[in-house]
């Protein structure tokens, strides 16, 4: 019975992931680029914004995926997810 809650929390788990991701993510790298774009950057200067917005995506979906890689229990999951989130907050307050 273990096995399978694990399983179930996991699915809930991706299936959240993958939204939570969707929505933060797609309108800010919209919204940024708008703006960019308002700004009138030159090529070198949007290089610099993508490299810095690629790079903030890859650690964001890194952080929330490493909750996946835990073989524990429940509640070691949701531990994982807690510091994971915290992680997140801290990543976009930097970017």
């Amino acid at each position: 019975m273990d096995s399978i809650t694990n399983h179930i929390y996991k699915k809930r788990m991706l299936e959240h992931t993958i939204l939570f991701s969707l929505v933060h993510l797609v309108p800010i790298l919209i919204f940024t680029g708008i703006i960019y774009l308002v700004l009138d950057l030159s090529k070198s200067e949007w290089h610099t914004w993508l490299i810095y917005e690629g790079i903030f995506t890859i650690l964001f979906l890194i952080t929330r995926f490493q909750v996946f890689q835990t073989k524990k229990s429940i509640l070691s999951m949701k531990q994982y997810e807690k510091w994971f989130s915290k992680l997140n907050i801290i990543l976009v307050s930097i970017f």
